[in-house]
């Protein structure tokens, strides 16, 4: 199958619209989105996708069901880790999965329900959006975006929460705004991987270059998506 131009839209949890184009044989359908919260109680990851990602996440980590409620008609689940080390809360909605977590025991269920009504989720076809309720001081912070091509996957960042992403040496002119190749350091000192950093006005995309590591990616369809790569923000 030859390449070809596929735009997608769809709405942050943030509520921002952003549009993801590019050429290429595969750009998957479904979005995923992650960020960190801060609330008076938790401090936590979340994450937003299909509507199994909910179970997929509770399947993978091998995390056991401990509560299981309805919240806003919809299945509301508390799972612990097998070493009872962390947590795992999922809301399972119509279009999308609210998955968040993090280490330690399992919040109290009831603590649960009133961030849910802080964060007012509001689930439709185009994305779910979370809004925190005025005086709730509830925040959601560090948002990015995750899309799956044939060349490899793309993560995408509002460009002024990732202004730390950007190098400060002039990158190559791409009509899409301007392109780098950076190879991030490991914790060990060691050279990490290689990464190609896009930055536009609105969005940096950061494509993990995995040619040569993953057999399925090709060179040509590396050049294509990084030739014609354009993510918005507004």
């Amino acid at each position: 199958m030859a390449p070809s131009v596929k735009t997608q839209i769809a709405v942050a949890p943030d509520g921002r619209r952003v549009t993801v184009s590019c050429r290429a044989e595969r750009l998957q359908e479904e979005w995923f989105w992650h960020a960190r919260l801060t609330s008076k109680t938790f401090a936590i990851s979340v994450a937003v996708g299909r509507p199994q990602y909910a179970a997929d996440s509770v399947a993978a980590g091998g995390y056991q069901l401990r509560e299981r409620v309805s919240y806003g008609a919809h299945p509301l689940t508390v799972s612990v880790s097998p070493e009872g080390e962390g947590y795992l809360v999922t809301w399972e909605s119509t279009h999308h999965s609210l998955v968040f977590g993090g280490p330690g025991q399992a919040p109290r269920l009831q603590d649960i329900i009133t961030l849910l009504d802080e964060l007012r989720p509001q689930d439709g076809v185009d994305g779910l959006r979370l809004r925190p309720a005025p005086g709730s001081e509830t925040v959601m912070w560090g948002l990015f975006g995750v899309k799956f091509t044939d060349a490899g996957m793309v993560s995408f960042y509002p460009r002024q929460e990732a202004t730390g992403l950007v190098p400060d040496q002039p990158g190559l002119s791409v009509p899409a705004g301007d392109l780098w190749r950076k190879t991030m350091g490991s914790p060990d000192g060691s050279a990490g991987q290689s990464k190609y950093i896009l930055a536009n006005d609105s969005s940096v995309a950061v494509l993990d270059d995995d040619f040569g590591r993953a057999a399925t990616i090709t060179q040509a369809a590396q050049e294509a998506l990084l030739s014609s790569l354009s993510v918005k923000w507004s």
